[in-house]
């Protein structure tokens, strides 16, 4: 099975509860985005690892959600 989107991830973990992820250097704004995306989607449970002023600065910058990280 291959994967082209988190839209094909999302159909294979409906209704399953969210994994636990850790992001490392999680002050790039890439995979801090995506990795929002998918908590706000309950895929995963994300655990952030790196500057914490950086990262709610980059939040902020780009209007991330993360009330409740």
């Amino acid at each position: 099975m291959v994967l082209k989107s988190l839209s094909d991830l999302k159909g294979i973990v409906t209704g399953k509860p969210p994994r636990k992820l850790v992001l490392a250097a999680a002050q790039d704004q890439h995979s801090l985005g995506a990795v929002i995306r998918a908590w706000e989607d309950r895929i995963v449970e994300p655990i952030l690892v790196g500057d914490k002023e950086v990262i709610q600065n980059i939040c902020y910058e780009n209007g991330y959600n993360f009330t409740g990280l």
